[in-house]
């Protein structure tokens, strides 16, 4: 004998509101535990190294420019302050200062400090900081700066 469908078993072809709901909560349950796997330290220091490095960057610009287009004869009274009153970089967190040194022989050095120790250097040198070193309990870029003028 054969068996009669009915056509509601013939036209059945998406999943019910149920079986949504149902692979909704598996989903965001599964979501849930890989988040709370991922250490939300490493996801901090991470950005926090990454907004030192580009921070970094940024102050290295600054002097670029500022040596490029004002041709000072000295140096010595480099600072984030004469930086950013002369608009070379907007405002720089109180944790990094910047120094420089005379021009002797036509170069001339300037310091990038970090103060803060919450960022290992090997972690900045991944960054693209490679010239970094650590001086006391700061981290220290050097830049030389030929004078061509």
């Amino acid at each position: 004998m054969l068996k009669k469908s009915s056509i509601f078993e013939k036209c059945r072809f998406g999943f019910t509101i149920i079986e949504l709901f149902i692979a909704i909560i598996i989903i965001s349950l599964l979501v849930t535990v890989a988040l709370t796997l991922i250490p939300s330290t490493k996801i901090y220091e991470n950005t926090r190294t990454s907004k030192i490095a580009q921070q970094f960057k940024n102050l290295e610009k600054a002097v670029q420019n500022y040596v490029n287009l004002e041709k000072p004869n000295s140096l010595s009274s480099l600072s984030i302050q004469l930086l950013e009153q002369k608009e070379y970089i907007s405002k720089v967190p109180n944790t990094f200062f910047v120094s420089g040194i005379n021009f002797v022989n036509g170069t001339a050095f300037v310091f990038i400090d970090y103060t803060g120790n919450d960022v290992p250097i090997e972690k900045l040198r991944e960054y693209g900081l490679s010239e970094a070193t650590v001086v006391g309990n700061n981290i220290r870029v050097e830049l030389r700066i030929y004078k061509s003028w």
